[in-house]
């Protein structure tokens, strides 16, 4: 999917957690030519303090990014990135969510 935004002429950006420099998935990513943002996320937890410490780091990220688009993967990051992504008047803002999710798992 990131090879076929890329086609499209953006500048693909991926922000996500444990992208530090000498992990496998940065390395692959980053030689695709894709632009890495580590972000502290926690999954599945419920704090709110670090939910917020998570929403003002994705501002920060969407602020110096300047994305046209923004598509949004799994349920917290498509809660959180596509409120941000409003707030910050990106004109294009996508959700992409999978299966039935953690809350469904048996």
């Amino acid at each position: 999917m990131l090879a076929e935004i890329d086609k499209r002429g953006h500048e693909v950006h991926v922000a996500a957690p444990g992208l530090c420099d000498g992990d496998v998935i940065a390395e692959a990513l980053k030689q695709r030519g894709v632009i890495i943002h580590d972000l502290s996320l926690q999954r599945t937890g419920m704090d709110p303090v670090r939910d917020l410490a998570t929403l003002l780091a994705m501002l920060r990220i969407v602020r110096l990014v300047r994305p046209d688009l923004v598509l949004a993967y799994t349920i917290k990051p498509v809660v959180y990135g596509t409120f941000i992504a409003w707030l910050a008047r990106v004109p294009r803002r996508y959700a992409l969510i999978t299966g039935l999710g953690y809350a469904w798992r048996a």
